[in-house]
């Protein structure tokens, strides 16, 4: 075999795979000083000792530090007998025997046991995602564990990034393995909006074909979807009743993958009919104003109000401060009791709060009237503003109420006048 053949100084490099049997265990060599590396790191390379044996039996073998085992993941060893032979259940290194081991699992071995040390080794479950794919789990402790010293490669079998900081501890580091955890991430459009909002959720490097599970906010598991055989997912839900600020949307998969995106839940937008009650007399006019809070970029407004024609009648509409420069379209009809009002921009967006318009009354009779936000069915008209190309889903109409009191007259008192008698 490849460690039998290597001259002294040489280096066996070991192809992908799971070694078995009783040529692939109790490994050594003597007389001689080399290297035995796994060509794509240990998640790809398992000598699987299958209970039987150990990996490398090193007793009294002469190795020194320019003996390297570097880059395997060493399994199922289980030994048994009298001292020292009952010792290290993965690798034993024995009188005067002591190689440099590098960047290699030992795991479920019988006994663990007398030795964890070495550069880069770990000594539990790599966590693979398993059935025959070693790319890690979120939560395997291979996950920048490697060395960035030297990394002679800047991508993966993948032909991914090489070098990543899969564990959020602000350093990248190389994992172990032939497959850099990239982290699972998530892209939401848009990134803010109002109660009522439809977003998209769109994510990468999840675990194929799984449960992917969606929260938003304080909302858990607001939607679920099954991601590809490619890792991506795309869902979309309504932003639920939720106090505004900032928002964490979560996904998370059956494996633990979980990214998460910040959403900026905005207060809803206010229209005010300024003022909200008013005493008037019979005859009389009077002005009330459409007035838009909260509102941010807005393209354009659309705005139906409704009166009882019986009390009162539109004498004019006039246009507001806001949005300034606005392409205006206004109607009204003092039979059905309708007024129409339309502002858009023709390029650009308005944020802020003011006046939409202002509408002059007349009082034609005693009574009460509503003024209100209305909806016109038979033309497919409602109540709605427009944000760079996107419906404001929550617009709070409050009403306003007109009562009408009959004329007061003003009677002046006659009085004497008397005028004063100079002394």
């Amino acid at each position: 075999m490849g460690i039998d053949a290597c001259p002294d100084g040489g280096t066996v490099s070991v192809s992908n795979g799971t070694y078995t049997g009783a040529s692939n265990k109790n490994l050594s060599w003597s007389g001689k000083h080399i290297a035995v590396k796994s060509i794509n790191g240990h998640s790809n390379c398992i000598i699987d000792c299958q209970n039987s044996g150990r990996g490398f039996n090193f007793d009294n073998t002469g190795q020194n530090n320019t003996d390297i085992i570097s880059g395997f993941t060493i399994r199922n060893g289980y030994v048994t007998g009298s001292w020292p032979a009952n010792c290290g259940g993965g690798i034993l290194c024995w009188y005067y025997s002591s190689p440099s081991i590098k960047y290699s699992d030992f795991w479920n071995n019988t006994p663990n046991d007398g030795w964890s040390g070495g550069l880069g080794n770990i000594y539990v479950d790599p966590q693979f995602i398993g059935g025959g794919d070693y790319h890690l789990k979120p939560t395997s402790p291979c996950i920048d564990s490697g060395s960035n010293s030297p990394v002679s490669v800047s991508t993966d079998l993948d032909g991914n990034q090489r070098k990543v900081d899969g564990n959020s501890d602000g350093t990248a580091t190389i994992d172990m393995g032939a497959y850099e955890y990239q982290g699972a991430w998530i892209f939401i459009s848009p990134q803010s909006g109002q109660v009522g909002t439809i977003v998209i959720v769109e994510g990468e490097n999840f675990a194929t074909q799984t449960q992917v599970s969606i929260s938003f906010g304080t909302h858990q598991t607001i939607t679920t979807i099954t991601s590809s055989v490619n890792s991506t997912f795309s869902a979309t839900f309504i932003v639920p009743e939720q106090p505004s600020g900032t928002k964490v949307i979560t996904a998370i998969d059956s494996e633990g993958n979980l990214a998460t995106y910040a959403f900026i839940l905005l207060p809803p937008t206010f229209l005010k009919i300024v003022p909200s009650s008013n005493l008037i007399a019979k005859n009389q006019e009077f002005d009330v104003d459409v007035k838009i809070e909260d509102v941010r970029d807005m393209a354009a407004a659309e705005t139906l109000l409704a009166f009882d024609p019986s009390i009162l009648e539109v004498l004019s509409i006039t246009n507001g401060s806001f949005p300034s420069g606005a392409g205006i379209v206004k109607n009204y009809n003092n039979t059905t009791g309708s007024i129409y009002y339309f502002a858009g921009l023709f390029t650009g967006s308005a944020t802020g709060s003011d006046v939409l318009c202002s509408i002059t009354f007349r009082v034609k009779a005693e009574g009460e009237s509503i003024i209100k936000f209305d909806f016109d069915e038979e033309a497919n008209r409602k109540t709605l503003f427009i944000e760079k190309n996107n419906v404001v889903p929550e617009i709070i109409g409050d009403e306003a109420k007109i009562e009408v009191i009959p004329s007061v007259s003003i009677l002046l008192q006659k009085r004497k006048c008397c005028r004063l008698k100079k002394l």
